[in-house]
């Protein structure tokens, strides 16, 4: 990569604008090879064979491993060791395209390539690459001139004849339709191997268009759900929409993935997705793997399988946080609800493949989480039933007292430290220790006043779990320590 990389200091102080990824080890050998392959078509280039150096591009554009382009990468080669590189295909098969063209006589056959740089370099801009612009005003002033030469009307033979009809057709992605041109009657005068140069022309520009849309698709993907529900309505059709395969003339199966999810991924954007499908989609996804390396995680998959976890994920957060204050009927119905949400995950991870899994590693961590949030709920406090005010007074009643008071301030501690007790159980709780410790400190002679200052710690959380229990329960001066606790 040393020519990639001379490029990459060369070009380094230009690139302030143009955005930086982070690529993780795991993922490191899709881009550390794609790069390898760009400083090949360099050097092919160099050497004068820009074709070759396009066909290793274009591989690159569609390899599905690969979501970032037009960008600086920071790629960690070993355990928090990161080294950095341009990357700019888009660039780079604008310049091998522009070579081809310098290597042409014809006008009629330097102009879709020119049209093709073009849009390569539209990208480029449009990603913010230092150098772009200069290229694309090059490569339209060359267009421009070539067009010109064309309509003179210099070379009279059936090619340039059906050029006028069919670079408009490419150029504005009409591609079936050019075909169709191609094949139809106004091709009649063409020798097969025009016919065979046109189409192929036509195969290379719609592969390009599809790479451009499926590459800014899968980038767009790489983010997290509320990424995409904070989308407006412009930005999300920029990021995911795909055109109608009318005039789209290859078989390209992540195009008919992306185009078929348009509208699933819409769900998450207006808040209406329900976890099955989404994970349906990711499950979809796995086909993908045919047109890309198998072995390595599918992007796609990824993506939406992230997606569905965050909708299971929300759903058991929320109704947890609903639970904290709901009786038992209501919180066992909330319980079930988040059950529901995971049982939804489980069944999906299920279905999967156990090297689906591996390769994936984010799935058992994501099982993990919401098995641990499932058994969040609140429960209600083990031991709290066993202790008895009432039978303090069978005996000396202020050592028995103590006793109770030191059983349920564990208890208390517990609550404080060891997550969610459910309401009732926190309201017994708090009853309790206001009792007892009012009931002692009376028989010790304090006046009401001084019981309450000394119960008030557990006012606010009394108070949160509903107020007292039959707070009569123990004579009128005990329920008068409750209603000053309420002022």
């Amino acid at each position: 990569m040393g020519a990639l990389l001379l490029l990459t200091l060369l070009l380094g102080a230009q690139q302030d604008e143009t955005r930086e990824y982070a690529i993780q080890r795991v993922s490191k050998d899709a881009y550390l090879n794609a790069l390898r392959e760009l400083d090949r078509a360099q050097e092919l280039i160099a050497s004068g064979d820009p074709r070759g150096a396009i066909e290793k591009i274009t591989s690159v554009l569609g390899n599905s491993r690969i979501k970032y382009f037009e960008c600086r990468l920071r790629i960690e080669v070993q355990p928090s060791i990161y080294e950095k590189y341009t990357f700019f295909p888009y660039q780079l098969r604008a310049k091998a395209r522009l070579a081809a063209v310098k290597k042409l006589d014809a006008p009629a056959a330097k102009e879709p390539i020119l049209r093709e740089a073009i849009e390569d370099l539209k990208i480029s801009v449009e990603k913010k690459v230092g150098g772009s612009a200069d290229l694309l005003k090059d490569a339209e002033a060359q267009l421009k001139a070539v067009q010109a030469k064309i309509a003179e009307g210099d070379i009279k033979d059936p090619v340039t004849e059906i050029r006028p009809r069919f670079s408009p057709l490419v150029s504005t992605y009409k591609f079936r339709s050019a075909v169709n041109l191609v094949n139809g009657p106004d091709g009649q005068k063409l020798s097969a191997e025009d016919k065979k140069t046109l189409l192929q022309e036509v195969e290379d520009a719609c592969r390009a268009y599809l790479d451009g849309k499926i590459s800014n698709f899968r980038s767009n993907l790489a983010v997290s759900l509320s990424n995409i529900a904070g989308m407006k309505e412009g930005e999300f059709r920029s990021a995911f929409s795909m055109p109608a395969p009318d005039e789209i003339t290859i078989k390209e199966p992540a195009f008919d993935w992306c185009r078929k999810h348009y509208n699933t991924l819409k769900t998450l954007q207006l808040g209406k997705a329900k976890p099955e499908e989404i994970l349906a989609a990711a499950q979809e996804a796995l086909a993908l793997d045919a047109s890309g390396d198998a072995s390595a995680e599918n992007p796609y998959f990824k993506s939406m399988a992230g997606f569905g976890f965050e909708l299971c994920d929300n759903v058991i957060r929320a109704r947890i946080e609903k639970a904290a204050k709901q009786r038992k009927d209501d919180r066992l119905q909330s319980e079930a609800d988040a059950a529901k949400f995971q049982t939804i995950w489980k069944d999906f991870i299920a279905k999967l493949d156990k090297k689906i899994i591996e390769r994936h590693q984010d799935l058992d961590t994501w099982t993990r989480d919401l098995e641990s949030k499932v058994s969040d709920f609140p429960k209600e406090l083990p031991g709290l039933a066993s202790i008895s005010i009432d039978d303090c007074f069978k005996e000396d009643p202020v050592p028995a007292l103590d006793k109770v008071e030191g059983a349920l301030r564990n208890l208390d501690h517990e609550v404080q430290t060891k997550g969610r007790c459910a309401i009732e159980s926190k309201q017994a709780l708090y009853t309790m220790l206001v009792t007892v410790s009012a009931l002692k400190r009376l028989i010790y002679g304090d006046s009401e006043e001084d019981v309450v200052q000394e119960v008030m710690k557990y006012r606010s959380y009394l108070k949160d779990a509903g107020g007292p229990i039959n707070p009569d329960q123990y004579g009128p001066r005990v329920r008068r320590v409750f209603d000053k606790l309420k002022s």
